[in-house]
């Protein structure tokens, strides 16, 4: 196991600035964004996906491609691995987007570090730095950027990113049928009046 900076293996960059390309009226340019809503412990919720007109076209270095770890930056911290089915879509300023670096695409699994950052050990550290400030309410670019996490061999990664995934898609189908089971309720009540 190596001990790396985020920013070793990662190029970590701010959101794009939505109130500066957002249009209050209809544009050609339609877009899909995230939005705090939409990213919560490692999921996507498709439902609190956005979608706004932009005043002028803006770098794709703003739109999330697969590979890239989404950090939400306020709390509660959350990541999110973007995976093909949420490729180009616009990320705002309160998610930092980390890339992984070429030098690494072959040591380093993003799925993987996205899980361990999503740890209860990471996000502990991570509040207890912003209890240290109370003027602090967001998370720092730099902080994160410096932030050490242990990186193991390949094989591991991949082990460790295979049942983290499955359980991710377990919790979700879980949080899926609570869902569900809401509506149900709520339906049945309905009935009664």
């Amino acid at each position: 196991m190596i001990k790396f900076q985020i920013k070793e293996i990662f190029e970590v960059r701010t959101g794009a600035l939505l109130n500066r390309v957002k249009s209050a009226q209809e544009t050609p340019l339609k877009t899909k964004a995230f939005n705090l809503r939409s990213v919560e412990k490692s999921v996507i919720d498709r439902e609190n996906i956005d979608v706004i007109y932009l005043k002028k076209i803006i770098s794709d270095e703003f739109y999330s491609k697969e590979g890239d770890i989404l950090f939400k930056i306020v709390s509660p911290y959350s990541t999110y691995y973007v995976d093909k089915n949420y490729e180009d879509i616009l990320v705002p300023s309160n998610f930092f987007i980390l890339r992984l670096k070429k030098k690494f695409q072959n040591d380093v699994i993003p799925e993987y570090v996205s899980y361990i950052l999503n740890s209860k050990e990471i996000l502990f550290e991570i509040k207890k730095i912003q209890q240290g400030n109370a003027a602090v309410i967001s998370l720092k670019k730099t902080y994160l950027e410096n932030f050490e996490i242990n990186i193991p061999d390949i094989e591991k990664q991949k082990k460790y990113s295979e049942f983290y995934r499955a359980l991710a898609i377990r919790n979700n189908l879980l949080k899926q049928k609570l869902n569900l089971n809401e509506e149900y309720f709520q339906n049945v009540i309905g009935k009664f009046f």
